[in-house]
């Protein structure tokens, strides 16, 4: 595979990855965010902010990644470039959950603010 083909190969799978995880977070993030900020419009805001981060930081990983000489281009570098952007996909996810599990905790324990 020429390097050009197997670089914008990777970020379409990378792409359609994160989107995937997008779409299936979608409506529960925003029926939460919107139990726990109050109003549509903010939750609407939160909720578009999640999913340009989700979907920006593992293109961005994905974007980045080079592997050396063209000449070392083949399909593992492919792996390896889509490995990376799962990676960043488990990562938002993680920090996303982690930062909403202590605000939902905070939320049902007031003496622990």
């Amino acid at each position: 595979m020429e390097a050009l083909t197997i670089f914008f190969s990777g970020l379409a799978i990378s792409a359609a990855l994160a989107a995937g995880m997008v779409r299936y977070l979608e409506k529960p993030l925003h029926f939460l965010l919107v139990d726990l900020c109050g109003t549509e419009q903010r939750a609407r805001f939160w909720t578009t902010y999640a999913k340009v981060m989700l979907l920006a930081f593992p293109l961005l990983l994905a974007a980045v990644y080079v592997p050396g000489p063209k000449s070392s281009w083949n399909f593992f570098v492919l792996i390896e470039q889509v490995r990376a952007a799962l990676l960043a996909i488990l990562a938002g996810g993680g920090v996303l959950g982690a930062v909403l599990g202590r605000i939902i905790l905070k939320g049902q324990n007031p003496g622990n603010a």
